[in-house]
């Protein structure tokens, strides 16, 4: 009996504890993420491939990039016409100017007083455009959809993450300072993550 009461006075506890948990910022950007990765998804199940308009990540061309991988593309890249040629194919400096304004945008988003919202609605937007993609190449690949989406979010995924945290972290702050030094440089971290996709996954 008294084990029996111990666990019940456990498990009241744990209610109440959860019950008293007040919804923090993670929760926000985890409802915001999940609000998109649902929405994207439903998008391009309605709608299909004109949903996208070829997609964030479906453009024409990365069949190759599969094929040879990712070093052997870009000698072959260099060797045809040189960094620059490549990246004027590429259209790397339109891609470098999206890229750069979202990142201010997050930027800007983290110093206004509603920056956790506007935070998550970016958040939101960043999980549909993910889950939009993945779905678009599950309709088209089949089974290789998952393994297509991952290989074409590398390397430039893993720079566009980074920079994702640490806005979010200076969003979700409690003094929204400008962080003028780690701002500079989380620009031309950005831009190298622009300069990677542009030339390994360009559309």
């Amino acid at each position: 009996m008294k084990i029996r009461g111990k666990k019940m006075a456990l498990a009241a506890r744990t209610v109440t504890a959860f019950r008293q948990r007040r919804f923090s910022y993670e929760d926000w950007l985890i409802f915001c993420f999940g609000a998109g990765i649902i929405g994207g998804t439903a998008v391009v199940l309605l709608f299909g491939e004109g949903a996208l308009g070829r997609g964030l990540l479906a453009g024409e061309g990365r069949e190759d990039l599969w094929g040879k991988g990712m070093i052997s593309c870009l000698i072959e890249t260099l060797k045809d016409g040189g960094l620059e040629q490549a990246m004027k194919e590429a259209g790397v400096v339109s891609l470098l100017a999206k890229r750069l304004l979202q990142m201010t945008a997050g930027w800007v988003a983290g110093l206004t007083i509603c920056s956790p919202f506007f935070f998550g609605c970016i958040t939101c937007w960043g999980g549909m455009c993910l889950s939009g993609a993945l779905a678009f190449l599950t309709l088209e690949k089949g089974v290789w959809g998952l393994p297509v989406f991952l290989w074409l979010l590398f390397p430039q995924g893993v720079i566009y993450g980074i920079t994702w945290s640490v806005l979010a972290g200076w969003a979700g702050g409690r003094e929204h300072r400008l962080h003028l030094a780690a701002f500079f440089l989380l620009l031309l971290f950005t831009a190298a993550g622009a300069l990677l996709e542009g030339i390994f996954h360009h559309p």
